[in-house]
């Protein structure tokens, strides 16, 4: 373990190790060029296939059904044409998608602006230059909407190509031992493709400098940074260590400038969920704008309009798919099909929540025998309030619908009514408000959902306590991004059942 004074430091930094420092200074600039430029042939190669594709079907399959439509130029001419995708490449550039370590949903985002905008410019760029000849619209926009996928998705696997040999990586040393620096080694291990590698941690003065956290060594105290950072050859630190005082901080901070090519603060939060927030500075301090996205007349509407066009084009195949579940379930046990439960809604105004039935009718007695006989069972209930291994209240019929997640298709009639939005927090009970006012106070300001944050970051699996967090966050920081993130985050949650039972 180092333990350098500063004095000793700072002869350690003569000659020798400045000499060291540039030629990894030059290996580190030189392995981030070669991995931007395997990731800009790899956005070229991704548009040449889709527009082959693309063209190819436009060519030969669909005049089989629309023979009037008028013939299309040769392949080569839209490669020209398009300047040879310049435009994309341009544009996912200027958003540094080539340099930028983030993660993937962060990534599709960037990835759908910077293909929209190289598709205007491609297409202004086209007709401006070639204005007798006809590019076709319809090619170019079938071209974007491919591209939008086959970039994400190509991206996606070459930087787990690139991470695995090595070159999409870059070592990193988290400052602090608590909580928030857990869960910052928990994300990066999590997200592969982040291209992050975590060394260890580093500790406060008065810490032990000794031991271990989530697999990784903690190597040290404050003073040992700049040995650290020259010797680990880390190129990045973050700073997790929210309940520092100012002072501490700007002296961490000031340790690592100069000799890493960023730091990252994790700023005090703790008791808000907020991502993207809006700061500002005023007489020098720093202002963190706390919101809730949902608590905006504005955003109410437009999402109370995409549940209404959502709602009406899934009901329609869902009404076959009702009837069938409703006939299986009679058949199953003695019983209506649906259930109805009081739960609360916006500014905690209870509805009547329709799901279909998947318990006995004497469930209650069924559990009260079962907690009684089973103490590991009462703990788990107490913890959850849900059971895990075995649930005796449940049917034959309503462990496969509850697999499936279909015993919660009856409430899309919620959404249309006005009760429910297709994404949004649990639709909670209202005896697991009590003792939790504080969350929910964020919480029912929103509409529940059928899916939500909940669904697809555990589900069941997670306590109470986790699952008001998830849903503070959701309200605090809602847009129809992460409404469609969560929505196809949704149907890897169900095919994989995460968390359903």
């Amino acid at each position: 373990m180092a333990t350098a004074s500063t004095e000793t430091q700072s002869h350690e930094l003569g000659i020798p190790t400045a000499r060291l420092s540039t030629r990894r200074g030059l290996v580190e600039e030189s392995r981030r060029a070669l991995v931007g430029l395997a990731l800009m042939v790899g956005d070229w190669i991704t548009l040449c296939v889709a527009l082959f594709v693309v063209w190819g079907i436009r060519v030969a399959i669909v005049p089989l059904f629309f023979p009037s439509l008028p013939s299309l130029y040769e392949l080569s001419f839209y490669f020209r044409g398009l300047y040879f995708f310049a435009p994309w490449l341009v544009a996912i550039a200027a958003a540094r998608l080539y340099v930028r370590h983030t993660d993937f949903w962060d990534e599709v985002r960037a990835v759908v602006r910077a293909s929209t905008w190289g598709t205007l410019m491609a297409v202004v760029l086209s007709f401006g230059e070639h204005p007798e000849q006809s590019v076709s619209r319809i090619l170019i926009a079938t071209l974007w909407l491919v591209s939008l996928p086959a970039l994400t998705l190509s991206r996606h696997g070459l930087k787990l190509v690139l991470a695995s040999a090595g070159l999409w990586r870059r070592r990193i040393l988290v400052v602090g031992v608590g909580d928030a620096a857990a869960a910052i080694v928990r994300g990066l291990h999590a997200e592969v493709a982040l291209g992050y590698d975590p060394v260890g941690f580093v500790v406060d003065l008065e810490a032990s400098p000794d031991g271990a956290l989530e697999g990784l060594p903690v190597l040290g105290s404050y003073y040992d940074l700049p040995s650290l950072l020259e010797t680990l050859d880390v190129r990045d630190v973050i700073v997790a260590i929210p309940e520092v005082g100012r002072e501490e901080l700007t002296r961490v901070v000031g340790l690592c400038e100069g000799r890493v090519d960023s730091v990252r603060v994790v700023p005090d939060t703790v008791g808000f969920a907020v991502t993207e927030v809006d700061t500002e500075t005023i007489g020098g301090h720093l202002l963190i704008s706390m919101r809730s996205n949902l608590a905006r007349p504005t955003n109410l509407i437009v999402k109370r309009f995409s549940d209404l066009l959502g709602a009406t084009l899934l009901l329609a195949p869902a009404v076959p798919v009702l009837a069938v579940v409703a006939l299986l379930i009679r058949m199953d046990s003695r019983g209506p099909a649906f259930f109805v439960q009081q739960r609360v809604g916006r500014h905690g105004r209870l509805f009547p929540c329709y799901k279909f039935r998947t318990m006995f009718l004497d469930a209650d007695s069924r559990l009260e025998a079962h907690l009684a006989a089973n103490t590991c069972a009462r703990e788990e209930w107490l913890q959850y309030k849900k059971l895990k291994a075995h649930d005796p209240r449940v049917t034959r019929m309503g462990r496969y619908l509850r697999r499936l997640s279909f015993d919660e298709l009856p409430q899309l009639l919620n959404v249309l009514r006005g009760e429910m939005s297709l994404v949004g927090p649990r639709p909670y009970i209202e005896h697991e408000l009590a003792g939790h006012e504080d969350a929910f106070r964020t919480i029912l300001l929103a509409r529940p959902g059928i899916t939500g944050l909940w669904q697809v970051s555990g589900r069941n699996r997670l306590t109470l306590v986790q699952r008001l967090r998830l849903d503070e966050y959701y309200v605090r920081n809602w847009s129809l991004w992460l409404d469609l993130q969560i929505a196809l985050r949704t149907f890897g949650a169900l095919a994989r059942s995460d968390g359903a039972y």
